[in-house]
Formats: structure tokens, sequence, C-alpha cells
């Protein structure tokens, strides 16, 4: 079993930076790096922190961003997320 493991994204809402970085480019490079080099995983597994301050905006563009992996995606949270967003985000995720 190939598994994929990416940690402490600390997304922002789409266009807002970290330090003088953007999370959500950053991480986007990443994901297509995962379809283009490793796209025979079985399984992504990002943990937290997902967001930087647990920002709805945040989760949503963490959906966006793993809507095209063609491989499923397991989601664990850090001490900067926020549980209700995060539901509200992704209520079907385990």
């Amino acid at each position: 079993m190939k598994i994929i493991h990416i940690t402490d994204t600390h997304l922002m809402p789409a266009g807002e930076t970290l330090y003088g970085l953007d999370p959500s480019a950053r991480l986007k490079r990443v994901l297509d790096d995962v379809v283009q080099s490793q796209a025979d995983a079985d399984l992504v597994v990002l943990t937290g922190d997902l967001t930087q301050d647990g920002n709805p905006l945040a989760y949503a563009q963490l959906g966006k961003l793993l809507a095209d992996l063609p491989m499923p995606v397991r989601l664990l949270l850090g001490n900067h997320d926020a549980r209700e967003n995060f539901r509200a985000a992704f209520p079907a995720h385990p």
C-alpha cells in the first residue's frame, strides 16, 4: 500500500498569505506533483494543522484543492483547526 502523507498545510482563505507565502498555492503545487508522479498511491493523508486558524473559507479552499485527486483522502485535525468548521465543510468525512 502506498500512502502519501502531507502535513501542516496551515491554509488560509483563497488569496491570503501567511508570513509572505501563499499556503494554497504551495499545497496546489504539492498536489499537482502527487497526481503527476504518485498517481498510483492508494491514499493521501493530510494531517493538521490543515488551516492556520480554522477559518471556514480555508476549509472551503481545502475542499477545492482536493476535489480532483484521483485517490481517496483522509484528513486529521491539528491544534490550529476548528472541529465545527471542519465538520461543516466536510460533513461526509469520517
